[in-house]
């Protein structure tokens, strides 16, 4: 009896634990215009509060990406990892190689997050991108609850 009261207090326990099931955000990576372009929509980077004009339709899309996760650089500051499937790397270098010195933008759930300049070609399929942002904001761009903006 001591057993089975043992059992359903921790089944009673580990329900009452569970969370809401998390959901993967759409993170897509599109390219960036310096003036109001046709297939280009005004957005204002949220960290340096500038407009720019980003392209309607990504150049990655969600399907492309295979990871976005929060985590922390080397010298303690909040930082998003992005990881695109192997499929998508080879265009993604040349695509960026092409991008050097201009903005591109990353969009989650369809809002802009960050615009980081490029400073070379990413050959890799892996971004660190870093900004002004708290562990808290962070984990809320790579971790969106359900029904969240």
């Amino acid at each position: 009896m001591k057993a089975l009261l043992i059992v359903v207090f921790a089944t009673l326990l580990s329900a009452c634990a569970t969370s809401a099931p998390e959901v993967s955000p759409s993170v897509t990576l599109n390219m960036t215009a310096a003036k109001a372009t046709p297939g280009f929509v005004e957005m204002m980077d949220p960290g340096t509060k500038q407009t720019l004009f980003v392209a309607q339709k990504p150049a990655i899309g969600a399907d492309e990406v295979e990871s976005l996760k929060d985590g922390f650089s080397q010298d303690g500051m909040p930082v998003l990892y992005l990881k695109l499937k192997s499929s998508a790397v080879k265009r993604f270098k040349e695509m960026t190689n092409e991008q050097i010195g201009k903005p591109l933008a990353m969009l989650v759930n369809g809002r802009l997050v960050t615009a980081p300049v490029l400073r070379g070609a990413i050959s890799n399929g892996m971004m660190v991108i870093s900004g002004s942002w708290s562990a808290g904001e962070v984990r809320r761009i790579a971790h969106p609850q359900p029904n969240a903006q």
